[in-house]
């Protein structure tokens, strides 16, 4: 028997599949496992529930790939030709991504307000417009007790988003170590939407909280969302701390190396994890209402920490304050002017196509990647991202003659039609044809 463990999502399925039909005839006892972490138990557990391919998910993988081919190539053949450059693409997600750049870009714009700053002791409030004031008024003070749950563990638009905001590097760049943990099995598979975390990884976490000696703030969660699946968040495979892996890399007791930015990376998966597996904090809020001129503001702060949970490891996650009605005077009040809608960073852009249903874990990283190749859009000193002018122009052309193609309601339509197909609820043959009407579509405009 031959067992092909190719990564755990529809592209693995599809390689796997290639491969099985080279090897079959040779030996067709063939079938295929799945492996979520490259670790001994992972694959000594696998390797005793083979199953075999699902054709449903390799038709679903070859629909999409026949899809970017036409639609892709014959866009980016329009592009090439109506700007002379051989180095140009388009594509369903990739021009979509850029239109919302752009159109992000036009708001920024027109989106300039001033705003007063006023400090007070230990907290800075803003309100919009110009007050010229010397006192201000907590006309009001509400307290109440609120229970405040961990986050769920990392999936692959947020460690892309906290990675790249933490790190200070690419989403591309963060893609590249997150594959060097799994491959040397430190972490879970890196592709995925799902929060799921495992009777094994929950093992994991339980066993970290007792070497910690934190057990008592234990509280297990599978984090079980919406339809349930194979696939895990992003975890650590092993109770390894951060510390331990520094430990034992000096020890040369683990293979490869482990560089600054990779430890720092593994550690906000460690901590997102641990922090996801214990009580929630108990705590005091206020809810308090600021008379600023003739403006009332309202703020919420944390007041007081009745009862630890997962801040025990994470001791700077409250700013606690108190409010107390009466009059008080300000220490400094300035006024700026700023955008009060902010331009996209590499990690808004991730958070915006988790939010539409725009491209896959898989392809999040590389889309942003491709955008920066073309010369379509770029970096500030600060990060945030502008469109250049061949960007503006090619986004456009493509909205003025393909805009049914370059939304997110099209895009989203095509990933549901490709997940209808990867559930068995829509024949391949009629998918198929659902595309080619797409491509035909293409080719009636001249331009």
């Amino acid at each position: 028997e031959i067992l092909i463990a190719t990564d755990p999502d529809t592209e693995g399925e599809r390689i796997s599949w290639d491969i099985a039909q080279f090897l079959k005839p040779v030996n067709p006892n063939v079938r295929r496992i799945e492996l979520h972490e490259i670790t001994r138990a992972e694959f000594k557990r696998k390797v005793k529930e083979p199953r075999d391919f699902d054709l449903p998910l390799v038709e679903a993988q070859i629909v999409r790939r026949i899809q970017d081919r036409w639609v892709g190539f014959e866009l980016s053949g329009k592009v090439q030709r109506v700007f002379n450059r051989r180095d140009l693409s388009a594509g369903r997600v990739q021009s979509t991504v850029l239109g919302w750049i752009v159109k992000r870009k036009e708001d920024y714009e027109k989106s300039k307000k001033i705003f007063t700053i006023i400090e007070m002791d230990g907290r800075k409030i803003e309100v919009e417009g110009k007050h010229e004031i010397e006192k201000i008024r907590i006309s009001q003070v509400e307290e109440f007790e609120d229970e405040i749950l961990p986050s769920p563990p990392y999936t692959t638009d947020t460690i892309l988003m906290d990675g790249s905001r933490v790190l200070k590097v690419g989403v591309m760049e963060v893609m590249n170590m997150l594959q060097d943990l799994f491959e040397m099995g430190f972490i879970t598979y890196h592709r995925t939407d799902s929060t799921r975390i495992s009777k094994f990884g929950i093992e994991v976490a339980k066993r970290i909280l007792d070497k910690e000696g934190l057990l008592n703030y234990f509280d297990p969660r599978s984090w079980e969302i919406g339809k349930k699946g194979a696939h895990e968040a992003i975890r650590p495979t092993k109770p390894f701390s951060p510390d331990d892996l520094e430990d034992y890399m000096e020890e040369e007791l683990i293979r490869g190396k482990i560089g600054k930015k990779l430890l720092e990376l593994y550690s906000l998966i460690f901590e997102r994890f641990l922090k996801s597996q214990m009580k929630p904090v108990k705590v005091i809020k206020q809810k308090a209402v600021i008379e600023v001129g003739n403006v009332d503001v309202e703020d919420t702060v944390v007041k007081k920490i009745v009862e630890d949970g997962w801040n025990r490891i994470d001791p700077d996650a409250f700013d606690l304050y108190e409010y107390r009605i009466g009059e008080y005077r300000i220490r400094n009040l300035k006024y700026i002017e700023r955008h009060t809608l902010q331009l996209h960073t590499q990690a808004s852009i991730i958070s915006e196509m988790k939010e539409k249903g725009v491209g896959r874990p898989s392809t999040y990283s590389k889309i942003v990647e491709i955008l920066f190749k073309r010369g379509y859009i770029f970096e500030d000193r600060y990060k945030r991202i502008h469109p250049t002018k061949l960007g503006r122009m090619v986004f456009e052309y493509l909205e003025k003659n393909y805009p049914e193609f370059v939304n997110e309601n099209k895009t989203r339509e095509l990933e549901e039609l490709m997940d209808r197909v990867a559930n068995g609820e829509m024949e391949y043959d009629e998918a198929m044809k659902s595309v080619y009407d797409d491509l035909r579509k293409i080719r009636t405009v001249k331009r």
